[in-house]
């Protein structure tokens, strides 16, 4: 039997595009072991240029709306952009805002169409309602998963097809960096756009984040400095490793990863759009369906206190609600709800109250939330 990876693979496999561990840097405290992660293509000690730096903020930025846009219906992205302008005081912010609206809008609809018609030549040439018919799903002769599956398929192949692109450019970029004397400049616009692919490429992969800032929150940040400190910890000579001067101290107390606020507003716009399509998905089970969207929720909540302090992030209308949610999903997960969804519909469950008439509240929560957040960091670096 064929197994699409989309229906296989997570994102620890896909998200390696991503991940090239990372050095130690100084602490913000007392025990703490701060990581920075490398840049792929950036020698080691490097870094882009500020203008470099700066486009790929914004590729990846304008990456990380896609996956808003591709989860909200029209009237939903006219909201969302205007409650994000509604929160600007520059005209300059507002101008450049609008122009990334723009592309990320033309970028999901470039995606879309390339899916749509990629689908319907697959179907046809599959004699789709025939096979509709034949599959073990069918019911009244028609298969509901068939077209998702197809989607899926169609996706796959366009993220093999990237991939194939980066990883020729990977090789270009090497052989490039091998040649004395070259300047780093010289390499750049390669090394920008080959990050550019990566971002498109992980947005047709199936269940999962396209851009850095989303992968790293989540794999380091989140799920990976718990894991590090554990090894750090049990190690005899950790910590002899960690010099006592970046350590600000002794023992290895905690570990945090040294993201940038530009990476915390990629993984606070991926997890609204990944929020809204969990809340949509299994809409048809409200107690699940807010259950399910809540790690992702909790991940949004998370990003928001990064990227503008708690305080601010906590002022913002319906944070209090989508925090408890969040705290709740992750608690839940690691008892009867991790291993049985319908444990979620029980009376001892916080989610067993919600209805259908409260998902459209969750959802214009987070994207409140999202797009106020968002608005706050803009204004702050005016």
């Amino acid at each position: 039997m064929t197994v699409e990876p989309g229906a296989l693979l997570d994102i620890n496999v896909y998200s390696s595009d991503w991940m090239f561990g990372g050095t130690q840097v100084k602490g913000t405290k007392e025990g703490e072991y701060r990581i920075k992660p490398t840049e792929e293509g950036v020698e080691e000690g490097g870094q882009l240029s500020d203008e470099g730096q700066k486009k790929k903020d914004d590729q990846n930025e304008i990456w990380s709306m896609v996956k808003i846009r591709r989860n909200m219906n029209s009237l939903d992205w006219e909201d969302y952009k205007q409650i994000l302008l509604n929160g600007l005081d520059s005209a300059s912010q507002d101008k450049e805002m609008r122009k990334k609206f723009a592309v990320a809008d033309s970028e999901y609809k470039a995606f879309r169409n390339d899916v749509a018609v990629n689908v319907a030549a697959m179907e046809k040439a599959l004699d789709h309602e025939a096979s509709q018919q034949q599959s073990v799903f069918a019911e009244k002769g028609k298969d509901h998963f068939a077209h998702d599956a197809n989607e899926m398929k169609v996706s796959n192949r366009r993220y093999e097809q990237i991939v194939l692109n980066v990883k020729e450019m990977r090789l270009r970029i090497k052989m490039l960096q091998a040649v004395d004397d070259l300047p780093a400049v010289e390499i750049e616009p390669l090394l920008l756009k080959m990050h550019n692919e990566i971002a498109r490429g992980l947005t047709y992969a199936n269940e999962v984040y396209a851009t850095q800032g989303a992968v790293l929150h989540t794999v380091y940040g989140n799920q990976g400095k718990v894991k590090k400190l554990s090894e750090l910890q049990n190690e005899q000579d950790g910590v002899k490793k960690a010099s006592a001067e970046a350590l600000a101290g002794g023992a290895i107390m905690s570990v945090e990863y040294d993201l940038t606020k530009e990476m915390y507003l990629q993984s606070l716009n991926e997890n609204v759009g990944d929020t809204l399509h969990s809340l949509k998905h299994n809409a048809g089970d409200p107690q699940y369906a807010v259950y399910r969207a809540g790690k992702y929720i909790s991940r949004l909540c998370d990003a928001a206190k990064e990227l503008i302090g708690t305080d601010a992030a906590e002022s913002i209308s319906g944070y209090g609600d989508l925090d408890k949610i969040g705290k709740d999903s992750v608690i839940e997960k690691k008892g009867a709800a991790g291993k049985d969804p319908k444990a979620v519909q029980k009376d001892e469950s916080e989610f067993s109250s919600f209805t259908a008439n409260d998902l459209p509240i969750v959802k214009n929560k987070a994207i409140v939330l999202g797009a106020r957040a968002a608005a706050i960091y803009k204004k702050s670096k005016a």
